[in-house]
């Protein structure tokens, strides 16, 4: 997502926002096989520990749709899933790396290390399974500034189940989920060692909705109407427990 909303001026922070705590999600192992199908009914995900609904990045306000997401990992990829409430799912682009933050999208931002100074991952995934994924080196100004798409190219497996029809305004829809694997071996810098027990990645999620009105939303609020401000990144602290264990 290379801009969003313009060069949109700061808003007032609000006095019960505790700027200085990152939010943060202990993320478990896997109990038992992950099928990516978009059906997020493995024993695992309903155990699995939940961002709690998303809320407007800019007012943090109570989005008009509400959105969560899961994230859970074992010895060989990072698991995520999505569940979005929406009444109109639209979701036109279908080319690998389209530019999906001008439609409805789930995104996804992380770094094993300083995403300020180091860079981190975009990762974008529409209603239609489309998928977006890129390295964004630094931020200039409110301008992410990433490397050439084809390289930078993850093994995302990657599923959506709509609950609805797809594109079709004249109905109205009830929801759609993603879920995703993201190999470690393709995320983890090579000169880290293995995750382990307490380990923390920065990380946030984000939702974008156009239909009925535009909205932005995220897990750990940008306090401005764009997605990139890695500064304002949460933390996800792995644990080797098995969920529900």
């Amino acid at each position: 997502m290379l801009l969003l909303g313009g060069l949109t001026s700061l808003v007032p922070l609000r006095q019960n926002l505790l700027q200085d705590t990152p939010h943060q999600l202990t993320i478990f192992r896997t109990n038992g096989a992950i099928v990516i199908d978009g059906i997020l009914n493995e024993q695992s995900w309903l155990k699995a520990s939940s961002t709690g609904n998303l809320i407007v990045t800019d007012s943090l306000t109570k989005p008009q749709l509400a959105t969560s997401a899961k994230v859970l990992w074992d010895s060989t990829n990072l698991y995520i899933a999505f569940e979005c409430t929406d009444t109109d799912i639209v979701g036109r682009m279908t080319r690998r790396d389209d530019k999906l933050w001008e439609e409805e999208v789930i995104e996804i931002f992380f770094s094993p290390y300083s995403p300020e100074k180091f860079g981190y991952t975009e990762i974008e995934i529409s209603p239609a399974n489309t998928a977006l994924d890129l390295y964004v080196r630094e931020v200039r100004g409110f301008m992410p500034v990433a490397l050439p798409y084809n390289a930078y190219t993850l093994n995302i497996r990657s599923a959506t189940q709509l609950h609805g029809t797809i594109n079709n305004s004249t109905d109205r829809d009830t929801s759609w989920t993603v879920e995703m694997a993201l190999p470690l071996a393709d995320i983890q810098p090579v000169n880290l060692p293995p995750i382990a027990d307490g380990d923390k990645w920065r990380m946030n999620f984000y939702r974008i909705d156009r239909f009925p009105t535009k909205e932005l939303s995220a897990w750990s609020p940008t306090l401005v109407n764009r997605f990139h401000v890695p500064a304002r990144f949460g933390e996800v602290v792995f644990s080797m427990k098995r969920v529900g264990e």
